[in-house]
């Protein structure tokens, strides 16, 4: 009666979790159950890499447990490393970026500017956590929630205290961190009310020196009972990266190799050490094509011993280019290969490897060009010659600067130095070939500049003669046309009239004829022309006056 008993139970019980594990199954018939945020933070669901670099693989195994907590599994124990490399890892070349392990389907992705809203916005859809992946340091860790204002994490690396500890205390700075990994299916949640457990151990980086006059022994482990290693001597610092609480006295571990070991911080006081604070600064926030940029960084706070990197990105670009090695150059140039926007990045890390970035953006425009131009290529002395400032692109804020230089002229003779001025006149006093320069300057200092050539001659003289201005009538006179300066190949027209009338009589339109014949038929006074043309068209006369008796 009893065994028949028990199996009604036995039945109503099935009857029972099959009806609660249909409530639970979600559509496409998976199922999904819930856990608290306890179950899921308990310190044997947390480990520790098994090799130097399996972290990556180890933060992972740690976000499948947790997901296989919350979906019921009663042997999420069973993954670990050991047991999912083979389906996790490559031999060679580390994590796959998507895999299905245990019907649980995760896919990797990458941070964009804004990390911190992107972890926060993965984790409220991941209560599993994030996997975070710094390809700088580079390191993995496992991010198991935001709370309270603060990221919490759990860090494969073995000096870092097992289990949920602050973000802070991780062996990167977790807002650097590029990649990360998610559990895409199922979609998991967690029930109850969340609490924060605080660790036997609690992760730090801290300075403390040894404040007793006879030194501090250095222990095992936390506790009298541990055995000595050694004594620190009066006013050393130390490098604490443990603390906890024995008996109420409270120990702290050293992490300065070779002397690792546990100190009763009862002996020793806290150094205060400020944040890391990094100031960026850029020589330019917009520059040409084919100028550079030199980037700046400061840090203070920290432990000391800052190290640089730098890193740049284009707006198009999803990944960072770093420029240097970490070293103690506090600047780097950068000069731009394309037009766009840019963001510069650097980072400092600290002797104790704390890490603190910035960035900045910068804009790349299309280079200073000159499009001066000058009113001509020829001219006579005394003719103005116009020179015409004009430019495009670069930085703007355009100043202009004039010279010009002969044949003989050793260096430039300046005829108007940098000014906003576009519109310069210069009359050429000399004769020859001269080079006229017109300079542009952007508001960054680049400098473009432009040339021309101008033949200055001598202006066009008629230099044509008669051979008498009092003749008989019937006498024959002669006028013989010339010149000098002008642009050459010379023609010559010839003109009379009486000079009681206004109108003008040709003698010889324009030709090469320079000697022409010219007989008055009546007597009186006459004026005649003699006009020389050149080839380029330039006119110059000459008037005689003639007596005809």
């Amino acid at each position: 009666m009893l065994k028949a008993k028990r199996s009604i139970i036995t039945s109503l019980a099935a009857t029972a979790a099959i009806f609660s594990a249909l409530l639970l199954m979600p559509k496409g018939g998976q199922q999904v159950h819930a856990a608290t945020i306890n179950e899921i933070n308990t310190s044997a669901v947390f480990l520790k890499q098994q090799e130097y670099d399996t972290c990556t693989l180890c933060a992972n195994v740690m976000m499948l447990r947790r997901a296989a907590i919350l979906r019921g599994d009663s042997d999420w124990a069973d993954i670990t490393e050991y047991s999912a490399k083979s389906t996790l890892w490559v031999w060679g070349a580390g994590m796959h970026s998507s895999y299905t392990y245990r019907n649980m389907h995760v896919s990797s992705g990458r941070f964009g500017y804004d990390v911190a809203s992107e972890l926060i916005a993965l984790l409220k859809e991941h209560p599993e956590g994030v996997v975070a992946y710094d390809y700088d340091r580079p390191h993995a860790i496992l991010v198991t929630d935001y709370s309270d204002g603060e990221f919490y994490i759990a860090d494969p690396a073995h000096h870092i205290t097992n289990g949920r500890v602050k973000a802070s205390e991780a062996s990167i700075w977790l807002l650097g961190a590029e990649a990360y990994w998610v559990v895409d299916s199922p979609s998991l949640r967690v029930t109850g009310q969340k609490t924060t457990q605080t660790p036997e151990v609690k992760s730090v980086n801290e300075l403390w020196k040894i404040t007793t006059q006879g030194g501090l022994n250095l222990r095992t482990g936390a506790g009298t009972y541990y055995t000595t290693k050694g004594l620190l001597p009066y006013g050393t610092t130390v490098n604490i990266t443990k603390i906890t609480s024995v008996s109420g006295v409270q120990w702290g571990y050293v992490a300065d190799q070779p002397t690792t070991g546990w100190i009763a911080l009862s002996y020793a006081q806290k150094v205060v050490v400020k944040p890391i604070t990094l100031t960026m600064s850029s020589s330019h926030d917009t520059l040409s094509l084919g100028s550079s940029v030199t980037v700046s960084a400061s840090a203070a706070g920290g432990r000391g011993g800052y190290q640089y990197a730098f890193f740049v990105k284009k707006s198009t670009d999803s990944d960072w280019t770093q420029l240097n090695s970490y070293s103690s150059t506090c600047s780097f140039t950068f000069r731009p290969e394309t037009m766009g926007s840019y963001a510069l990045k650097v980072r400092v890390k600290d002797s104790a490897g704390s890490i603190k970035g910035e960035f900045l953006r910068v804009r790349v425009v299309k280079p200073l060009e000159n499009n001066s131009r000058i009113s001509t290529s020829e001219a006579v002395t005394g003719e103005t010659v116009t020179l015409l400032g004009a430019a495009s692109g670069g930085i703007g804020g355009y100043q202009y600067a004039y010279y010009y230089q002969l044949p003989t002229d050793k260096s430039l003779r300046s005829i108007r130095s940098f000014s906003s001025v576009t519109s310069v006149p210069f009359k050429p006093t000399a004769l020859g070939d001269y080079t006229f320069t017109i300079k542009i300057k952007d508001s960054h200092g680049v400098v473009v500049k432009k040339t021309f050539k101008v033949v200055v001659r001598r202006a066009l003289t008629n230099t044509s003669t008669i051979s008498a201005n009092n003749i008989r009538k019937g006498d024959a006179v002669l006028l013989y046309g010339s010149a000098l300066g002008g642009a050459g190949n010379y023609n010559y027209a010839y003109y009379y009239r009486k000079t009681t009338e206004n109108k003008w009589y040709p003698i010889r339109t324009y030709g090469k004829c320079s000697k022409v014949t010219f007989m008055p038929s009546n007597t009186g006074e006459y004026e005649v022309l003699i006009k020389v043309k050149d080839s380029d068209e330039a006119v110059a006369k000459r008037f005689f006056t003639l007596t005809v008796r």
